[in-house]
């Protein structure tokens, strides 16, 4: 009998451990899935603040979320974003860095920090984030557009052109691949495939002001000196200024003042 007891004291206390790791576990179960469900929340709000121009409280709200989820990519690329518009160039290619060393396949952080590199003048490093938002993601147009423009600022016509082309084939009405196009024609010398490019972004858009400016100033090294001025117009009607050099010299080509 005595045996017998012994055997169910020593039942009743693995039940009753069971019943506590049974208990601890549903607590931990509970708890991650409210701690999880607290950092969306706090990152989809930092994301809709971040949205409307509220960079305070997305800067407030994506911290609380990297608080409880470290190891959130998405959260520090936000990061950047914020530091990006604040003007913090360099803390913006730090969050940018922690989210690639995250999650080193994430194409918006190479994106955005390329961004940011040619931002403040680092061409190279900058084509290398968009070459490598491209290797990801094949079918990133703005990669490809923003890597035209970084070859334009480089004075690599060609370059540029093949990157826009590629956008183009991608969207055949993205309208900045045919600007930059248009811009790396015109560094190449082709004024008549410049003007082109610049014609149809304005046919897509028909206020890109600086699309009408860029193909004033080709019409004017080609001496269509009516249509440099028509391009003039309508680019100072949609609010740009021309530039003092180029209006000076388009006055004195034509004798006109307008």
């Amino acid at each position: 009998m005595t045996l017998i007891k012994k055997g169910g004291s020593i039942l009743k206390i693995f039940l009753f451990a069971i019943s506590i790791i049974f208990i601890i576990f549903i607590g931990l179960f509970f708890y991650r899935g409210r701690h999880t469900n607290v950092s969306n929340e706090a990152l989809i709000k930092g994301i809709e603040y971040y949205k409307n121009g509220k960079n305070d409280e997305a800067l407030q709200e994506i911290t609380k979320d990297i608080k409880n989820n470290p190891k959130s990519a998405e959260a520090y690329c936000m990061l950047g974003n914020i530091y990006d518009d604040k003007g913090d160039t360099d803390r913006a290619i730090l969050e940018f860095t922690k989210s690639i060393e995250i999650n080193p396949n994430l194409t918006e952080a190479y994106y955005n920090r390329g961004n940011v590199y040619r931002k403040n003048g680092n061409l190279n490093q900058a084509i290398s984030d968009y070459t490598r938002t491209i290797e990801i993601n094949p079918n990133h147009i703005n990669a490809y557009n923003n890597r035209a423009g970084t070859y334009n600022d480089k004075d690599e016509p060609n370059q540029a052109i093949a990157d826009c082309t590629k956008a183009i084939e991608i969207n055949p009405n993205y309208v900045y691949a045919y600007f930059n196009r248009g811009n790396a024609h015109s560094k190449k010398g082709n004024p008549g495939q410049a003007i082109s490019d610049y014609s149809k972004a304005i046919e897509i858009s028909p206020n890109y002001a600086e699309a009408y400016h860029n193909r004033a100033a080709v019409f004017f090294l080609v001496h269509d000196y009516d249509r440099a001025w028509e391009d003039v117009h309508k680019a100072q009607a949609l609010g740009m200024n021309i530039l003092p050099p180029f209006l000076e010299s388009l006055k004195k080509a034509t004798g006109r003042e307008e």
